[in-house]
């Protein structure tokens, strides 16, 4: 049992199809919906990449059973891990395999800083996967009345295990002795409070933060930027550009450190500074701009409410997609 790579793709494709064929009243997706998939689509996910692995069994070269773990599309945070695509040839189930499947995804998962919980579900006849379920330890969570693919109706059973206690999320105001300790390489910014390995950030965008927060500060707006503090450290920055505007209008900008990306850091982060400016009347819109390929900027905004109001190009950055939220 493996981890697929990319050349495994035409394999994983043949035995998903396969699954989603002959047995399509226990997966959540349809054989009439994978079929058309391009190439490139199964390459991607045999590749895996952030929060995605697939795993594979094999009996020699060939492939006899395939097992996924995704970031559960509805934790707007990304800390939870979800099982699923799982299917065993018949004639390799009943020798262990199930387990073997749940061992190999929960260590996998348990290296991954990103997750803090697992969730899985079955429907509700699935009998096979209910025992292997509750083997793994998994506590149910809830049900809910759905129609599968094969046209039946019937409860989905939802389970979670937590696999670590999530680490508290806070936002302290930074001052200008905050910017200085960054700059000078210090181990901690304040008594009590690190820098996580290579810093909060690249020194020339501290010094371009440090020029924004003076600015405001001599505009006569207090306040306005934020560290990201997660588990004693200070883990990135966020906050506005400039004051209010006279439509109630600011335009915000944020970073994470290098090595704390894909933690879901930034999400909870966002959220908090949002809280914050909504406690000022004078907000009313807040703004922000990515770039196109910042996959995961956009994330850390849409996971927040923002809407894509269009795009710009700027002559040093390229082309920005434009968001906004209303407070």
């Amino acid at each position: 049992m493996r981890p697929l790579v990319r050349s495994d793709w035409r394999a994983l494709k043949e035995l998903r199809l396969l699954a989603l064929s002959t047995e399509p009243g226990v997966f959540f997706s349809s054989h009439e919906r994978e079929v058309g998939a391009a190439d490139d689509v199964w390459q991607s996910l045999a590749d895996g990449g952030d929060g995605l692995r697939v795993f594979g069994a094999f009996d020699g070269a060939e492939l006899v059973g395939i097992t996924g773990v995704f970031t559960h599309r509805d934790d707007p945070i990304g800390a939870t891990a979800a099982l699923g695509m799982t299917y065993l040839l018949p004639q390799y189930r009943g020798q262990g395999l199930s387990a073997r499947f749940y061992e190999t995804r929960l260590r996998w998962i348990r290296e991954q800083p990103r997750f803090t919980r697992v969730a899985v579900s079955h429907r509700r006849s699935n009998e096979a996967s209910r025992r292997a379920i509750q083997r793994a330890e998994f506590v149910p969570i809830g049900e809910t009345s759905r129609t599968w693919p094969d046209g039946g109706v019937e409860d989905e059973i939802r389970y979670e295990l937590r696999v670590a206690e999530p680490v508290e999320t806070a936002v302290v105001e930074l001052c200008d002795a905050d910017f200085a300790e960054m700059l000078r390489g210090a181990a901690h910014v304040r008594p009590g409070l690190a820098v996580p390995p290579g810093g909060v950030d690249d020194p020339v965008v501290v010094s371009h933060v440090r020029r924004i927060v003076a600015r405001l500060h001599d505009g006569g707006y207090e306040g306005g930027h934020w560290m990201i503090v997660v588990g004693g450290e200070a883990v990135g920055m966020c906050g506005i550009k400039y004051p209010p505007s006279a439509e109630g209008e600011v335009e915000i900008g944020y970073g994470i450190a290098a090595s704390r990306h894909r933690r879901g850091h930034m999400t909870r982060g966002l959220a908090l500074v949002l809280g914050a400016l909504r406690r000022d009347a004078s907000i009313r819109t807040v703004l922000a701009e990515t770039a196109v390929g910042n996959i995961a900027s956009q994330r850390v905004l849409t996971s927040n409410g923002f809407e894509r109001i269009g795009t710009r190009v700027d002559p040093a950055d390229g082309e920005l997609v434009r968001w906004r939220k209303r407070l």
